[in-house]
């Protein structure tokens, strides 16, 4: 039978490896945003202007 500490090094352990795979999912879509950004000419300006400068999402980091 598998024993408390056990469980939780297990559970941390992959808890670490779903921040990794959110992290590298994070930078995969933020690449692809800026790609898209830089074809069309649009800066984070104009997407403030067009959702009303309201704050949405995560705080910047």
């Amino acid at each position: 039978m598998a024993t408390l500490e056990k469980l939780q090094s297990q559970i941390a352990k992959l808890q670490a490896r779903a921040d990794e795979l959110i992290s590298k999912q994070s930078s995969t879509v933020i690449a692809k945003i800026r790609d898209i950004m830089e074809k069309h000419g649009l800066t984070t300006a104009d997407i403030d202007a067009y959702v009303g400068g309201k704050k949405r999402g995560r705080p910047a980091g």
